[in-house]
């Protein structure tokens, strides 16, 4: 078994593919290693690019081409369900987690202690977006099992790939998967460069917000959420009320609705794996 697989989703990024792929050569040299590239529909020229570095190397790189985008979870989690590797890190395309830190998250999970580390870094966002984050945190700890914060920059075994495979992905979610798994944690403060233009806008951001607590929240929380809403407009009057519940409601089905759609046209929770 390969020792360390490190898998990338890889979108719009034919600008610095190559210095992405130069810097993880330079880090891994001596090391058993398998790149694992995911192409998540991408519409530039990345899939020449990466097609022409598979040819180059491929005995060490592997890419994956996804017909239509599949949104970074879904890409990392097709690609970690494909590596070969003992232990799987995930990092994103653009640089902003260096590959050399690669080693530390390495170093402390080969302790044996914990399943899962993540490389945390001082970020850099605009101020509605640190604000949001704080705030959706702070949500998911109480009505989720997502107690800690995660990032992309993580590394995890083998054995718990597979236990995330094992899982109802109804929507995928890593941290929430793996904090459904209950997995030991461990955390390795790394540099975080400055942020290249966010591919994430207000409504996407909003929309993850939403699936992620629609999907990973607990009954009684989403209960909770109802009855503060219905209380608060209660508080405006009856009227107030009846019409607010009937809003959430209505908002609700047509969410469900949506997912059923989508699940429909694309059967995740038959395979586990959306892509096969």
């Amino acid at each position: 078994m390969t020792v360390l697989s490190v898998v990338i989703p890889i979108y719009n990024a034919s600008s610095h593919i190559e210095a992405l792929l130069a810097s993880l050569r330079d880090v891994l040299r001596g090391t058993d290693y398998e790149l694992i590239l995911v192409d998540d529909a991408s519409q530039d020229h990345s899939g020449k690019r990466l097609s022409a570095a598979a040819e180059q190397d491929a005995a060490r790189i592997r890419v994956f081409r996804l017909l239509r985008r599949r949104g970074q979870h879904s890409a990392t989690l097709y690609g970690l369900f494909k590596a070969k590797g003992r232990y799987r890190a995930t990092l994103d395309d653009d640089l902003q987690y260096s590959p050399a830190d690669l080693y530390m998250l390495l170093r402390r999970l080969k302790k044996g202690d914990v399943e899962v580390v993540y490389g945390m870094g001082a970020r850099k966002h605009a101020a509605w977006i640190c604000i949001g984050s704080q705030l959706l945190r702070y949500v998911l700890k109480w009505t989720t099992p997502i107690k800690q914060p995660g990032s992309s920059f993580r590394m995890m075994t083998h054995q718990l790939v597979q236990k995330t495979r094992h899982r109802n992905i109804s929507y995928p979610f890593i941290e929430g998967l793996l904090a459904q798994c209950k997995a030991p944690t461990a955390y390795v403060a790394v540099q975080h460069a400055p942020q290249r233009n966010s591919r994430y806008s207000l409504g996407s951001r909003t929309l993850l917000a939403i699936q992620v607590l629609m999907h990973y929240s607990y009954p009684m929380a989403k209960l909770l959420i109802l009855g503060l809403i219905l209380g608060g407009g209660w508080c405006m009057g009856a009227q107030a009320a009846i019409g607010i519940g009937i809003v959430f409601l209505v908002t609700y089905m047509a969410l469900l609705i949506y997912l059923w759609l989508r699940r429909k046209r694309h059967p995740w929770r038959q395979t586990h794996n959306p892509f096969v």
